[in-house]
């Protein structure tokens, strides 16, 4: 199906939102779990759940282990969804491309994109991801980082030469990094044909930097958020609610320093290393009935 087709298909009243999580082998048995039961419990709009995944079998054998509430859930290997040229790239990159490709995946007009390590601990609802019927487009502030709004600000001002733009209006948010961001089919179908415009067939293979390992200045060089963040600020000039989650929204989770620290406050939260302790954030969560 064309590209115009589906933005005709999407072209619905607001509604229900389907979720797109995106899981790596090594989330499988640490927070997945608990990131898909939130989701169930807390999402007021959720839809539908599609879940794309480099171990699909691993997946479905967990889903088994889970109470879906009757949810209607669908798993992907990610290379059924992402063409062979997208598929050679290094899993950082790829679980970044299958959400920038999530209308392709998702049926619905407004998209959900959560992190297999993201939490949401308290119901998110309608009036704190969309207004006037387009997605509220949230940045952060992490008090306890508040170098990484340097870092955030160099990863805008490198996307933005990819995009041919002056980023006027995104660099002074700068930190765009949402382990959930609701997405809008419309946008990310004007923004893979803007870049097809740009760099021609195959557009992310010639902005993607290459080489492995991945070094953070490759990590500084792209970024899904970051990218469509400048798109529909700076490319599209779209007249749309841009708040400030402060970490209150969304809170990221750096470090064991950070982790004892977080108040479990938050209305989602991000537990970003992979080596955190699962019993103690387990034992942390249970007040939230997620397990």
């Amino acid at each position: 199906m064309s590209d115009t087709s589906r933005l005709h298909d999407k072209m619905q009243p607001l509604g229900k939102i389907d979720v797109l999580i995106t899981v790596g082998e090594r989330d499988i048995n640490r927070l997945f779990r608990l990131s898909l039961n939130s989701c169930i419990k807390n999402l007021d709009l959720l839809n539908d759940i599609f879940i794309v995944t480099n171990s699909k079998v691993q997946v479905i054998e967990c889903l088994k282990t889970i109470d879906l509430k009757c949810r209607n859930i669908t798993v992907f290997q990610d290379s059924e969804v992402l063409p062979p040229d997208l598929n050679s790239l290094p899993g950082w990159f790829r679980q970044q491309l299958i959400k920038l490709h999530a209308d392709q995946i998702a049926k619905t007009r407004l998209i959900a994109c959560l992190g297999a390590d993201t939490v949401i601990l308290k119901k998110v609802q309608p009036q704190d991801i969309v207004f006037e019927g387009r997605p509220i487009h949230y940045y952060n502030r992490d008090p306890q980082w508040p170098g990484f709004l340097q870092y955030e600000r160099g990863r805008v001002a490198n996307v933005a030469k990819i995009l041919c733009v002056k980023p006027v209006r995104s660099l002074p948010f700068g930190d765009f990094i949402m382990d959930f961001s609701v997405l809008s089919a419309e946008y990310l179908i004007k923004l893979r044909k803007y870049l097809s415009q740009l760099y021609g067939v195959n557009p992310f293979i010639k902005i993607i930097p290459s080489g492995y390992p991945i070094t953070p200045l490759m990590k500084k060089s792209f970024g899904e958020w970051t990218l469509y963040s400048v798109f529909i600020l700076d490319v599209l000039n779209l007249n749309l609610a841009v708040r400030n989650s402060n970490s209150q929204f969304l809170a990221q989770v750096q470090n064991e320093a950070g982790l004892r620290k977080y108040g479990f406050n938050s209305k989602i939260v991000h537990f970003v290393k992979k080596t955190f302790d699962l019993d103690y954030i387990k034992s942390r969560l249970a007040e939230f009935e997620l397990c």
